[in-house]
């Protein structure tokens, strides 16, 4: 076996050790041979401390430790002890040369033994000692604060190892103070990052290649940085460390997204030339091992939005014609953009189904919420918001102005709002954006014309400003049940930004239909017809001072800058047990139906008791407003219903039987309800599940206010619920992350329940 090459810390060590200290004794020009590589890289004289100081120089041949030897001994100046590092054997040597050096022989240095004294172990893994280059490593890369300790234990292969990489690249725990110290190892996102420091990786290629070698196949270990790393180490090897993380996002374009075609594998082989004559892998192996790199550098790059890395990457597709595979490629930017071409192109069909697929293959590209692309996608959303509108044939026809302002509320007020976002400029789009705008602005004209119609023939039963005191505000203020009441005026509010406000409202607040249910109806978000001015109490000044007030039952304050300000408006109100009504009335007169409906929003803090009359909203977005994923598929049933035999006919020709009645029959609905130890009757069930058919999603406290049961009851009732209808584990009803609101997948209830 070669020689250890011995460094500063190892001589020190080994001269220091109480049984050779006494070369320093008597003051005597003493020579010591120590066994070694003949290289020295330090310092010619080394200061040991308390005085004692020694020279070492390096001989490569018999005859130079001879001249060394009697040189040393014959002479007067520089320090009194002489080591000699040498690779020779005694046998070589003139004896009587060798009787003039220390103990007459040339000293083996136990670099184990200094290893292990230097991290304070008491034994050294044998799988340690088997590496010939990892005791000099070791050594030789020591902290000046010392190795970090592991006193009276092993000090075991993986510990030292990790170390070592960690000191050789400045990584983990001797990272530069600007990146993340991580002490227990080193993973592959760390790698890639340590990749594009200014001159990293030649910190590697600069060490021997045994240690160069040792730490890329400890490195490349499934217990370290794993697969990745192979190929990262590898493109460092050849010469491409800087570019490493760039050519990744290639890589990942070419080998995980890109369809295999001719195109592919021609690309595929110019840049597996960049992993040098001798790459990591051959055949499938290196497939996989480049896809797992690929895949890693699109991790790392979506964590830390490198734009210089993305800038390089796209250099790196022309250089290696991969402009076809970069097009599916969920981080590069040529990946995003081919994403909003298939978008505008199938807006521009009108096809509802397309533009939704197209959208959310553009939402999910793993830089879809950056800056530059998130408000972009926001009005892509709205234009296929738009599309789904236009594809359920919305009739012009409103018979009454009840009707209109009903509908404008639920419907053609969300289309304004959609419609408003498409006027913002984006030329890759604006071609789809115009088709779209032109299309639902023809019919939104057909339908305020119909809207001018019916206001000739008067309101009629209708919500207006008029009526609204008496019917909305007075109910609250009077009787047993009295409340107090803020009531906010919004300037300019139209439904569309009531809408827009009630949705940012509603994650801290519940919503609810403040108009008494005297017919039956479902709640629902209300409007009224802006005919004038609400005879109401003047706005105050004192805002804090008004609510305060018990001779106030009803304050108005007005808010210029419409939005602002509602959070602490809302806030003051709570604090003050008041329920809480918002309406405005158009900045301009009245002009179809976005001049003429004026909406009428009620909230409270969740949990509060509402006034009596007042009814908890559900969701209130329009079904193609929503942006809901695809049900996930049910498990397959293993029971089937009886299939008449060929050529059978139905005795009779009946309608689809209610699937609230359908389910309430069902055998499977029956097993679960016997598992419900304290059963709820079948009348809540009932009316709860149509509740759910009918908004998707509730708030577990409006469910309960649909069947009667008190607020607190309500996260109970709602876990006896999902317990009978998530039959076989399936989520039928679900919980959202919010805690408080549930929301029906009305295909899987149909598919477990079979209905």
């Amino acid at each position: 076996m070669s020689a250890l090459r011995l460094t500063v810390p190892a001589v020190k060590q080994y001269l220091l050790s109480s049984k050779r200290r006494t070369v320093f004794a008597d003051g005597k020009r003493e020579v010591v041979l120590l066994r070694s590589a003949p290289q020295w890289d330090g310092p010619a004289d080394v200061d040991l401390g308390g005085g004692r100081r020694i020279r070492v120089v390096a001989a490569v041949s018999v005859l130079a430790i001879h001249e060394l030897v009697l040189d040393h001994l014959a002479g007067q100046d520089g320090p009194a002890v002489l080591v000699v590092l040498t690779d020779q054997e005694p046998s070589d040597l003139d004896q009587a040369i060798l009787a003039r050096t220390h103990r007459y022989r040339i000293h083996a240095v136990d670099g184990w033994k200094v290893v292990q004294d230097k991290f304070g172990a008491s034994a050294v893994d044998p799988r340690l000692r088997a590496l010939p280059w990892a005791a000099e490593a070791l050594l030789d890369a020591t902290p000046p604060e010392g190795w970090p300790q592991v006193p009276g234990g092993v000090l075991s292969s993986r510990t030292a190892l990790s170390l070592l990489a960690q000191r050789r690249l400045r990584l983990g725990r001797y990272a530069p103070a600007d990146e993340p110290a991580d002490a227990t190892g080193i993973d592959v996102h760390a790698l890639l990052r340590w990749s594009l420091r200014d001159g990293a990786p030649a910190t590697l290629l600069s060490l021997r290649a045994p240690e160069r070698d040792g730490l890329t196949a400890f490195l490349g270990e499934d217990d370290q940085a794993g697969t990745a790393a192979r190929a990262l180490l590898a493109l460092v090897a050849a010469g491409h460390g800087p570019d490493a993380v760039p050519f990744g996002l290639v890589c990942a374009a070419l080998w995980r997204h890109a369809p295999l075609d001719a195109g592919t594998l021609r690309a595929q082989g110019r840049a597996e030339r960049w992993f040098g004559d001798e790459p990591p892998a051959s055949g499938t192996a290196f497939d996989e091992l480049v896809g797992a790199f690929g895949r890693a550098c699109e991790e790392f790059v979506v964590s830390v939005r490198d734009g210089t890395v993305l800038r390089r990457a796209a250099t790196l597709t022309r250089q290696f014609a991969a402009e076809t595979a970069a097009r599916h490629s969920p981080v590069l930017d040529e990946g995003l953009a081919a994403r909003f071409a298939t978008l505008g192109a199938a807006l521009k069909t009108l096809d509802a189904m397309r533009s939704d697929a197209a959208l959310r293959d553009l939402a999910d590209h793993r830089r879809a919420d950056e800056p530059g692309a998130k408000p972009r996608i926001g009005r892509a959303a709205m234009a296929v918001r738009l599309v789904r509108w236009l594809g359920t044939e919305p009739s012009a026809d409103i018979p009454t102005v009840g009707a209109g302002i009903e509908r404008h509320i639920t419907e053609t007020g969300w289309v304004d709002r959609a419609l408003t976002h498409l006027t913002v400029g984006d030329p890759e789009l604006q071609a789809a954006y115009d088709r779209i705008a032109g299309r639902v602005r023809e019919r939104r004209t057909a339908i305020d014309r119909s809207f001018a119609l019916a206001i000739a023939a008067g309101p009629g039963p209708a919500l207006t400003a008029g009526t609204f005191p008496d019917r909305v505000v007075r109910p609250l203020t009077t009787g047993r049940s009295a409340r107090r009441v803020l009531l906010v005026l919004l300037t300019g509010t139209d439904a569309a930004s009531a809408a827009e406000a009630a949705d940012e409202l509603r994650r801290e607040w519940a919503e609810f239909d403040p108009v008494p249910n005297s017919s039956g109806s479902t709640p629902r978000r209300r409007g009224m017809w802006a005919d004038g001015t609400p005879h109401l109490p003047e706005p105050v000044g004192d805002l804090a001072a008004a609510l305060d007030d018990p001779e106030r039952p009803v304050v108005v304050v007005r808010d210029e800058g419409r939005l602002d300000g509602l959070a602490a408006l809302l806030r003051a109100a709570a604090d003050r047990d008041r329920a809480v009504l918002l309406t405005g009335a158009p900045a301009a007169p009245p002009d179809g139906l976005a001049g003429a409906a004026v909406p009428v929003l009620a909230f409270l803090p969740f949990g509060a008791d509402p006034p009596k009359g007042w009814r908890e909203l559900g969701d209130q977005r329009p079904a193609w407003w929503r942006d809901e994923a695809p049900p996930p598929p049910a498990r397959p049933r293993s029971r089937r219903r009886p299939v008449p035999p060929p050529g059978a006919a139905p005795l009779f020709d009946v309608a689809a039987p209610d699937p609230v009645d359908a389910l309430l029959a069902s055998e499977i609905f029956t097993g679960q309800l016997e598992l419900v130890a304290r059963k709820p009757s079948l009348a809540k069930f009932r009316t709860a599940v149509q509740a759910l058919l009918d908004d998707g999603t509730l708030p577990v406290t409006a469910l309960a206010q649909r069947i009667g049961l008190p607020a607190s009851r309500a996260p109970g009732f709602a876990a006896i619920l999902a317990q009978v209808l998530n039959y076989d584990g399936a989520q039928v009803l679900e919980r959202l992350p919010d805690g408080r609101t549930v929301r029906l997948n009305r295909a899987l209830l149909r598919e477990q329940f079979e209905l």
